[in-house]
């Protein structure tokens, strides 16, 4: 028997990106914060020309903790995309599908 107990369980916080994805049609890449409870959230995301360097647009995923209240009282977790200029449409629609396929991957890690 271990004199060690574990008395709390911590957030960690890594970088990940969409990189195994072989259907993107984006680079993605963010810093993830898994908290102890299994909540995630997504800051300093980068969206990218795929095999580039140039950042396209960024986004961020708050959690429920850090999230705002609607007037109804409701937790509402928020995600925000900026894209600088006057992108494509098309661009911005297949940018949008790689976030919102990274935060879904994002999520189910976080439950595991």
């Amino acid at each position: 028997m271990s004199k060690l107990q574990k008395t709390e369980a911590v957030t960690r916080v890594d970088f990940y990106s969409n990189s195994g994805d072989e259907s993107r049609s984006y680079d993605v890449k963010a810093k993830v914060t898994i908290n102890a409870d299994g909540t995630s959230s997504i800051s300093e995301g980068f969206i990218r020309i795929k095999g580039g360097d140039a950042t396209i647009g960024t986004f961020e995923k708050t959690s429920a903790e850090s999230a705002t209240y609607s007037p109804t009282g409701s937790v509402m977790e928020q995600l925000r995309i900026v894209f600088p200029g006057n992108p494509a449409t098309v661009a911005v629609k297949a940018a949008v599908n790689d976030v919102c396929a990274f935060i879904d991957e994002v999520s189910e890690m976080a439950t595991e």
